[in-house]
């Protein structure tokens, strides 16, 4: 008779054990198991927020350095041909450096786009002492707008060595804009005159020859 109570406690032990995983445990453990899931999720998202954060933060950090940049790029290219402004920079780079004599001669600017910068040719003749010499075409090639030389002819005029004599410099080279069919014909630039007195102008017309020459 014992064994008998003993199995139907067994068999109704199994029993209450798989009523209680099916209606408890199981239900619990599912929830479980979808809990762990969604914590991932928000885990990965978590971790994917924070790397679009520190991305957003080291660039806005950095914008002022890009926006720097971007201006430096639209000064050395500009979107507009710019010729009289070149020419007033060219001429007082050349009156700081203590050239004697000035000539600017830019080509017509052909039509560029954002994508393909529009040439402008440049031919500059000047002449002076070498350190003046030199320390103009270092303004050029400083300056915000970009020159690019393609030529430089150097002639002696006098003195026993390069550097005490008069030098006579030919400079060919190129700089640009992103100006779409620029350079109308017949549109005039002015540049003040190298060492001349205050007020002194020289007009030309785009694709002619601007000439200073110091008094």
């Amino acid at each position: 008779m014992r064994p008998r109570v003993l199995a139907i406690a067994g068999g109704a032990a199994v029993v209450v054990i798989i009523i209680w995983y099916v209606f408890l445990w199981g239900p619990r453990n599912a929830a479980l198991t979808k809990a762990k899931k969604r914590t991932e999720v928000a885990q990965n998202l978590q971790g994917q927020l924070q790397t679009q954060l520190s991305r957003l933060k080291a660039a806005q950090l950095s914008e002022p350095s890009k926006r720097a940049q971007l201006e430096a790029l639209r000064e050395a290219v500009p979107d507009q041909p710019n010729l009289a402004q070149f020419l007033l920079d060219t001429n007082d780079s050349a009156t700081k450096a203590g050239i004697d004599f000035l000539s600017v001669a830019p080509s017509q600017p052909g039509s560029g786009s954002a994508q393909k910068p529009a040439e402008i040719s440049l031919s500059i003749s000047i002449s002076g002492g070498y350190f003046q010499v030199l320390d103009f075409v270092n303004r050029l090639l400083s300056a915000p707008r970009l020159v690019v030389i393609s030529g430089l002819n150097v002639a002696s005029t006098g003195g026993a060595t390069p550097t005490a004599g008069q030098l006579s410099v030919q400079i060919t080279g190129t700089m640009y804009t992103t100006a779409a069919g620029s350079g109308a014909k017949g549109a005039t630039t002015t540049t003040t005159v190298a060492g001349g007195p205050a007020g002194s102008t020289t007009t030309t017309v785009a694709g002619a020859t601007t000439t200073v020459k110091a008094p």
